[in-house]
C-alpha cells in the first residue's frame, strides 16, 4: 500500500530524547521507494538519513513566517509534480545506499560487535560442578 503511494509524511518531535533515534515507519518508507515527507528537526539523525539517502525532503517546524512560506514552496513543488506525474515514478534512491538501513544488513553489524566482544572476552562455561 506504501508503495501505491504519492506521499509518504514522516514526524519526528522537536525534543532532544527523538534527536539521535530514527523511526521505525521511516525505514519502511524508506523501503517503499516513495517521496517522504518529513517534519523532522533539521539536526537530527533522521534528517541526516533522510539527505544521505535522498529518500526525504526535510520541513521546518517552526511557526515564524519565513519557515512557513519556505514550507509552502516545498509543497508546492510536491503539488506540481503530482500534477505532472513526476510522483509516479519510485525515489531514484539507490539500493546500494538504502542496504545499510535494512534489518539483515544491521543485524549483521550487531552479530559482528558480539563476535568481536565475545573473541577478546571469552565466556566462562559454568559446569554446575
Amino acid at each position: 500500500m506504501m508503495q501505491q503511494a504519492h506521499l509518504l509524511w514522516l514526524i519526528v518531535p522537536e525534543a532532544n530524547s527523538h534527536a539521535d533515534g530514527f523511526p521505525t515507519k521511516g525505514y519502511e518508507y524508506m523501503g517503499a521507494k516513495r517521496p517522504i515527507l518529513a517534519f523532522v528537526p533539521p539536526n537530527s539523525n533522521a534528517a541526516a538519513v533522510l539527505r544521505a539517502t535522498g529518500t526525504g525532503e526535510i520541513f521546518e517546524q517552526g511557526e515564524d513566517r519565513e519557515a512557513v512560506a519556505r514550507n509552502c514552496s516545498k509543497m508546492m513543488n510536491f503539488v506540481r509534480q503530482y500534477r505532472t506525474r513526476e510522483l509516479e515514478d519510485p525515489v531514484s534512491a539507490q539500493a546500494s545506499d538504502l542496504q545499510k538501513y535494512t534489518r539483515p544488513f544491521q543485524a549483521r553489524q550487531i552479530a559482528d560487535i558480539a563476535e568481536a566482544i565475545s573473541a577478546h572476552n571469552p565466556v566462562q562455561r559454568f559446569s554446575g560442578q
